[in-house]
């Protein structure tokens, strides 16, 4: 019960990011699943869905083919959908009842490209991970499957949908690498399969994301490619205000609007996160809360004087502290994700806020 939440909505799920990662490169996914499953993906998890819905398909569990298997309608279903959709690639998606019942992904993948003759691959969700799981395995797998030697070009990884929305940062982002001797960048999610053509060489890999940095790791462990990290790069030195502050968030995005708080606004700041914690860019007092409970004692411990956070997150702080509100669609989905603020106009949004 310590993890029992009445003030925060469940999260995106980690099979609605890998979904959300292959529709982004144009391949065909299959979430292994009931219904309900499809349902998180297409009605909360999705910002595009009804604009873009993609190669995007349910294997419908039921009830008996849960307790008694019957992979092989799930290898029918997917040959017919191939037959119609001609995709490039296919991605067999895990779920909360696959993991229970320890359906093998890989064989069933393996048996679907050797019936179709279309590259096919496994992604291991759980229902049980974090958004940033999901994309991580997702792009592990197509990284595995898909990547060659060649003529690489810069990375930017990590701009989900989850973190940054519709994507309006991309730009920012391709300035930020030109600035670095870069340009012509490709992104992940965002770009198709070809992304990963050349990526065995690529000069670089950008983090914007908790996410994206998990993927440098990999690439970095793969095929030794050197990754930089998102920060805000101010002017100024950190100021002397007084005031203490807390940005709750993506870590890696948590990071860069510290960053931009202590050099602007001279608040000294901490980084809390409902998701994943990286130690190789965390300060000392940097945190991760596993509820909404221990994330609501250490804002009352700390006494912070502002609280940077989703709208819904905000709901956690005590009364008296101020606070900045900044949607994260990851955590309030469509309730705030058309209130969502562009890290190129986050500066701007804190000092209004602020004022």
């Amino acid at each position: 019960m310590a993890r029992f939440a009445y003030r925060l909505p469940a999260f995106a799920t980690d099979f609605s990011a890998a979904m959300a990662t292959v529709a982004s490169m144009g391949g065909m996914s299959v979430l292994h699943a009931p219904t309900g499953c499809m349902g998180n993906y297409v009605g909360f998890d999705e910002p595009d869905w009804i604009r873009s819905p993609g190669m995007t398909y349910c294997s419908t569990m039921r009830e008996d083919e849960t307790i008694f298997g019957n992979d092989s309608l799930l290898l029918e279903r997917i040959r017919t959908a191939c037959g119609s959709m001609h995709p490039p690639f296919v991605a067999v998606i895990g779920s909360p009842i696959t993991a229970l019942i320890g359906t093998d992904l890989d064989g069933i993948a393996s048996l679907s490209e050797d019936e179709t003759g279309i590259p096919t691959i496994a992604v291991d969700c759980t229902g049980f991970g974090t958004y940033q799981d999901g994309l991580v395995k997702a792009f592990e797998a197509c990284a595995d499957r898909f990547a060659t030697e060649g003529d690489g070009r810069a990375s930017v990884l990590g701009m989900d949908k989850y973190d940054y929305y519709l994507g309006e940062d991309r730009g920012f982002f391709k300035d930020m690498l030109s600035a670095k001797g870069h340009d012509g960048a490709g992104f992940m999610p965002g770009d198709g399969r070809d992304f990963f053509f050349g990526l065995k060489d690529s000069p670089l890999s950008f983090a914007v994301s908790t996410a994206g940095l998990r993927m440098c790791q990999i690439l970095k462990r793969k095929f030794d490619v050197p990754f930089d990290v998102l920060d805000y790069e101010g002017g100024g030195e950190p100021g002397r205000s007084g005031k203490r502050c807390l940005v709750i968030g993506d870590q890696v995005v948590s990071n860069y609007i510290r960053s931009l708080v202590e050099s602007e606004f001279g608040h000294e700041t901490d980084v809390g996160t409902l998701f994943g914690l990286e130690k190789s860019v965390a300060r000392a007092c940097d945190f991760r809360s596993d509820s909404e409970g221990s994330m609501m004692d250490r804002i009352r411990a700390e006494r912070y004087d502002i609280v940077v956070c989703d709208p819904m997150v905000g709901s956690l702080v005590p009364e008296g502290v101020r606070k900045v509100l900044l949607p994260h669609p990851a955590v309030s989905s469509k309730i705030h994700w058309n209130s969502f603020v562009p890290l190129s106009r986050v500066k701007e949004e804190i000092g209004k806020q602020l004022s």
